[in-house]
């Protein structure tokens, strides 16, 4: 027992310093290698409308949109990504007219190369598609999303 003891004493003795070893990203990186942009919002909207059902659709899809950056530099900070899907309709019953407005806010993804995220920086540097949910009705959709682009330049 006693030998174990003091081998592991040596051990640790040994590894005391390795926490100086690994440096702090101000070492690795001083400021003009990697500038951060401002943050940039983007907003937008659009709608899906069932107007010809004759392919026997059951749910719209969003168009592709794209949040667009250099491919070779841009690395993407995802701050927020929220969208609301409203839907309006009505029906008539017993000549009387009954309005349906429903709104869903929800959070949006982004996707790049496969991947998917939420916030936070992308996994890899390029391009990213906005992700919507699909839907079963008539929506308008109106987006905001807030990033920035990670690029080294200025």
């Amino acid at each position: 027992m006693n030998k174990k003891m003091i081998a592991l004493m040596v051990v640790c003795s040994f590894m005391a310093g390795c926490a100086d070893a690994i440096p702090s990203p101000d070492d690795v990186y001083n400021e003009e290698e990697a500038i951060a942009k401002d943050w940039d919002i983007m907003t937008g909207e659009f709608t899906l409308v069932f107007a010809n059902n004759s392919t026997n659709e059951t749910l719209l899809h969003a168009p592709e949109i794209w949040l667009d950056v250099n491919k070779t530099y841009g690395l993407i900070e995802l701050a927020r990504f929220n969208y609301s899907a409203v839907h309006l309709s009505f029906e008539i019953v017993n000549n009387s007219v009954i309005f349906h407005n429903y709104t869903f806010n929800m959070q949006g993804h982004l996707m790049q190369d496969g991947y998917v995220w939420k916030e936070g920086l992308a996994p890899n540097f390029g391009n990213a598609t906005l992700q919507f949910a699909s839907f079963p009705f008539d929506v308008t959709v109106m987006y905001e999303i807030e990033y920035r682009i990670w690029d080294g330049r200025e």
